[in-house]
């Protein structure tokens, strides 16, 4: 996804022992370029009778439609298409590995 939204993700820390972290940052993209994040590696996978799916994220854009373009472009699959709410517009889809996430568009104005 780095590519897709050019993101930068760089690694955190070093320890030994220590789990592994990325830090998100996009602070030079657009005009909403404040937005970070991080995400840990997952150390075990999540059971399947266990009801729980693990986290969504949302990643803001500022074109949605152009967003889902890029999806599909680099090997992802929208799977809920753009839809309209009070606070913009969102969509559901998968990355080129299969993993949920969502993208929205905040309302202008």
């Amino acid at each position: 996804m780095t590519r897709l939204f050019e993101y930068t993700v760089s690694k955190c820390g070093s320890q030994k022992g220590a789990y592994e972290f990325y830090m998100i940052d996009n602070r030079t993209k657009g005009d909403r370029g404040l937005q970070e994040g991080g995400m840990r590696k997952r150390e075990k996978p999540l059971a399947e009778d266990s009801g729980v799916s693990g986290a969504l994220c949302y990643i803001v854009v500022e074109a949605i439609d152009e967003a889902l373009e890029k999806i599909v472009t680099h090997g992802g699959k929208v799977t809920t298409p753009k839809a309209l709410i009070p606070a913009g517009y969102f969509a559901y889809a998968l990355d080129s590995e299969g993993n949920p996430f969502g993208v929205w568009e905040i309302a202008k104005g």
